[in-house]
C-alpha cells in the first residue's frame, strides 16, 4: 500500500513572529509595571497570531497533481520542461498561494549512499476555484528542470503554501507523489562517413530488393539532419508525404563491441569530495553512448563491455538506461580486461572494436593487445596523458589510437578517428 505523503505544517511569517515577540515582551512589561492597557494590547496581539495560525491551517487546500515532462530524452545540462496540472478537490477556492516542486537524486546501488536534492523557485499559484459538483477545477503551471548529472531522479512531490488574510501565518501541503525521470548521458550526433566499421565477415552487403514491399520500402529511410540532398528520393518522398533518402546499403548480422573504462584507477581526476564524479569518466560515458546509438542506427549489433565489474545489462543494444546508471568502481574483472561479448568465443571473428579508455597500466595494455587479433578493426580513444611508448605498443598490435582530452567534443573525437583511419589506409 502506497504511503500517503504528509500534509505539511503551519509556520509563522516574519510579520507573525514579530507580533508574537511584541506580545510576549508586552506581557512581561505589563506584569512588571502593572499597566493594564499594555497587558490588554499584548493579549490581543498574541490572540491575533494564534487566530492567524488557525486560519492558515483551516485554509489548507485538498489538491491533486499530475506531472509530465516535455523532453523525449533528458540529458545533463539540458532543460527539461516539467508541467504540473494541479486540481482542486475541495469546494473551497484556493486564494493567495505559492508552489514549488522538489527533486532528488540517489546514488546507484553498489555505490556509497549519497543524495542530492533541490527544488524549483517558488512561484505564485494562479487562482484555483473550488470543485463544482464532480468537476474538479485545475490550473497548469510549468518549470524547467536542469539535471545536474545523469542517473535516476525523483521529481516531486510538489508543495503548495497558503497564507492567512493578514499574512501572519502560512500552511504548507505536500501534493502528490514523486515521478521518476531517467537522465541519460549526453549523446552526440556522429557523422556518417565512408570509413564505416565492417561486419564480422569483413563484408557489407546490399539488401535484397526483390522482397515483398517494393524498392521504396527497402532502400529508403526518413531524412535526418545532415543527410546530403543528393540522397533525397523524391518519388518515395511524394509517396510517404515526408522527405525520404536513399539507403543503398543495409548491414545485417554486423557486430561491434564498445569497451568503456569504468575502473576508478583509470580516472585519476576523481573528485575527492565526490567519489563518483570524474570529468574523464563522464566524457567516456558520453562517448560510449554516442558510439552505441550511432552504430545501432546504422544497423550494427552493439555489445557494451566494461573494464571493471559488470554493471550494464547483458545483451546487445545501446543500453542507454544502463549507461545512465553506470558508475566508477574500484573493482576490476578477475579475468582482466576482455573484449569478448558474453556468449561469444574469442576464436570467432568479432567485427570491429571501439575502446573508450582512461589511464593505461601495463596489464591493460597486454589485455588489449591480446584481444586485438579477434577483430578486423580496433579503435581506441585514450587520454593525451598516456605515454607515447604505450601508444606505440598498441599501434604495433593493430590498434588505431586517438589521443583526446575532456575538452575534446565527442563529435570531434569521432572525426579524428575517421581521419586517422583514412590517413592510415591511404599510407
Amino acid at each position: 500500500m502506497r504511503r500517503r505523503p504528509p500534509r505539511g505544517g503551519v509556520s509563522l511569517t516574519w510579520r507573525g513572529r514579530a507580533l508574537l515577540a511584541a506580545g510576549a515582551v508586552g506581557l512581561v512589561v505589563a506584569y512588571s509595571v502593572g499597566v493594564d492597557a499594555l497587558f490588554l494590547v499584548s493579549i490581543l496581539l498574541l490572540a491575533a497570531v494564534v487566530a492567524s495560525a488557525l486560519a492558515a491551517r483551516h485554509r489548507r487546500p485538498s489538491l491533486a497533481v499530475h506531472r509530465s515532462f516535455g523532453a523525449e530524452r533528458a540529458m545533463p545540462g539540458h532543460p527539461v520542461p516539467v508541467q504540473l496540472d494541479i486540481a482542486n478537490r475541495a469546494l473551497q477556492a484556493v486564494g493567495q498561494a505559492t508552489w514549488t516542486d522538489e527533486w532528488s537524486w540517489h546514488s546507484p546501488s553498489g555505490m556509497l549512499a549519497r543524495r542530492v536534492a533541490g527544488a524549483s523557485t517558488p512561484a505564485e499559484l494562479p487562482l484555483l476555484r473550488g470543485r463544482w459538483g464532480d468537476v474538479q477545477r485545475s490550473v497548469t503551471v510549468m518549470w524547467d528542470f536542469v539535471p545536474p548529472r545523469r542517473g535516476d531522479f525523483a521529481i516531486g512531490p510538489a508543495r503548495v503554501t497558503v497564507m492567512d488574510p493578514f499574512g501572519l501565518a502560512s500552511a504548507t501541503v505536500v501534493v502528490g507523489d514523486s515521478t521518476a525521470l531517467t537522465v541519460f548521458p549526453r549523446v552526440a550526433v556522429l557523422e556518417e562517413t565512408l570509413s564505416t566499421p565492417r561486419r564480422a565477415d569483413g563484408q557489407a552487403h546490399r539488401a535484397d530488393h526483390r522482397a515483398t514491399g517494393g524498392e521504396h520500402e527497402l532502400t529508403t529511410r526518413v531524412y535526418r539532419v545532415g543527410d546530403p540532398l543528393r540522397r533525397v528520393h523524391w518519388r518515395a518522398s511524394a509517396r510517404h508525404g515526408e522527405l525520404m533518402v536513399r539507403q543503398e546499403e543495409q548491414r545485417s548480422a554486423a557486430e561491434v563491441t564498445v569497451l568503456l573504462e569504468t575502473r576508478r584507477s583509470g580516472h585519476p581526476d576523481v573528485d575527492s569530495g565526490d567519489s563518483d564524479r570524474s570529468e574523464s569518466f563522464e566524457w567516456c560515458v558520453s562517448m560510449a553512448a554516442s558510439l552505441a546509438v550511432h552504430l545501432d542506427a546504422q544497423g550494427f549489433r552493439v555489445h557494451l563491455l566494461e573494464t571493471g565489474v559488470p554493471q550494464l545489462p547483458v545483451g546487445a543494444g545501446p543500453s542507454l538506461a544502463g549507461l545512465a546508471r553506470v558508475a566508477l568502481t574500484p573493482f576490476a574483472r578477475t579475468t582482466g580486461v576482455t573484449l569478448v561479448p558474453s556468449g561469444r568465443q574469442a576464436s570467432v571473428r568479432l567485427g570491429s572494436a571501439f575502446a573508450v579508455l582512461g589511464d593505461l597500466d601495463d596489464d591493460t595494455i597486454v589485455d588489449l593487445i591480446a584481444a586485438r587479433s579477434a577483430y578486423d578493426e580496433a579503435t581506441a580513444w585514450v587520454p593525451t596523458s598516456v605515454p607515447r611508448f604505450a601508444l606505440e605498443r598498441l599501434a604495433a598490435a593493430g590498434w588505431l589510437c586517438v589521443p583526446v582530452s575532456t575538452r575534446t567534443p565527442v563529435e570531434e573525437a569521432w572525426r579524428l578517428a575517421q581521419y586517422e583511419r583514412m590517413h592510415r589506409d591511404a599510407g
